[in-house]
């Protein structure tokens, strides 16, 4: 019977001192986490408002921009806005802490100044000026979304046109061509707004084209309205993939009425204050692009309909900026 209390007391003793252990262990993991109001809460991570307008190069790149931000901790907002005048507004207005925008188009359309051709030139008096607004340039990029006269590949031939001077020759004639006479253009409608729009290519190559021969289309319909002949020109962009797809051929611009129009993040100063990393992250972005990049990005979502937010997130892959 002794025996046996011994070796139950035993057993106690054992077992006391076995839970002791799991407790000790137990609370040495309880002081090691961390106490939950040092866990960051993402709703208190800063957020940062990205704008674009309503074109497949700016969604993209406003995407890339989304998608890096987020992977470095930030929440982001994406503002979609109608054209440039009011993405500009947003900017100012402290709505868009960042957006990514065209030299020339901030020079002419915003500045309210003359082009200019050299594109280092631009973008540093680009750079100045909205600097003294608290608007800030970041890298400047080597893709050029410049603007360009579209037209049928097969039609621009058969009429020897090869040069905007060659087209607005072609459209002043007062005996053209009967079927030709109610030659159509495709303009979006900013364009035609613009003081380095319709206004300008008027100026310099001196058209002389009808109001009712004017048709304003969405930016993603205007190569397709060439190519399905609903109009006989077109004024698009550089980086639109489809020019290739659809045959078309963009006329040479002989007297530079369209300047560079190279692209970079612009950051409000506030913003980047509070955020410095956010410069840097930028302008690993702008390092990578060019027009050859862009075409490649654009083909994917108007020709190959892919994902924005897949093809922004592949392009990050690809050159190694995704954390994860």
């Amino acid at each position: 019977m002794m025996n046996s209390t011994l070796k139950l007391t035993s057993w106690k003793k054992i077992a006391l001192l076995f839970f002791s252990c799991i407790l000790v262990v137990l609370a040495g993991c309880e002081k090691a986490s961390p106490n939950k109001s040092e866990v960051k809460d993402p709703a208190q991570m800063p957020q940062i408002v990205m704008g674009a307008r309503s074109a497949t190069e700016q969604r993209l790149l406003m995407k890339i921009s989304t998608l890096l931000l987020r992977d470095h901790g930030y929440r982001v907002k994406e503002m979609n806005f109608a054209d440039s005048s009011s993405l500009r507004k947003g900017l100012e207005a402290g709505i868009v802490d960042l957006c990514w925008e065209y030299t020339n188009t901030v020079r002419m359309y915003i500045h309210k100044k003359r082009p200019i051709f050299d594109s280092d030139l631009a973008f540093k008096e680009v750079k100045e000026e909205d600097g003294k607004k608290g608007l800030i340039w970041l890298t400047r990029s080597d893709f050029d979304s410049s603007w360009v006269i579209l037209m049928r590949e097969d039609l621009a031939k058969n009429l020897n046109i090869q040069t905007i001077s060659d087209l607005a020759r072609y459209t002043n004639q007062e005996n053209v061509e009967i079927e030709l006479q109610s030659m159509k253009f495709a303009i979006n409608e900013e364009f035609l707004r613009r003081e380095d729009g319709v206004k300008r290519l008027n100026e310099v190559y001196g058209f002389s084209i009808k109001d009712e021969n004017v048709l304003a289309v969405e930016n993603n319909l205007l190569s397709q309205a060439v190519k399905e002949s609903r109009v006989q020109v077109a004024v698009g962009w550089v980086a639109d993939s489809r020019i290739k797809k659809f045959q078309l051929t963009a006329l040479e611009d002989d007297r530079h009425v369209f300047p560079p129009y190279h692209v970079a993040p612009i950051i409000k100063q506030k913003t980047m204050d509070s955020h410095p990393e956010i410069a840097e992250l930028l302008d690993n972005i702008s390092k990578k692009l060019n027009n050859e990049v862009m075409i490649d990005l654009t083909y994917k979502v108007e020709v190959l309909h892919q994902d924005e937010f897949a093809v922004a997130r592949q392009f990050l892959i690809e050159n190694h900026l995704l954390k994860k």
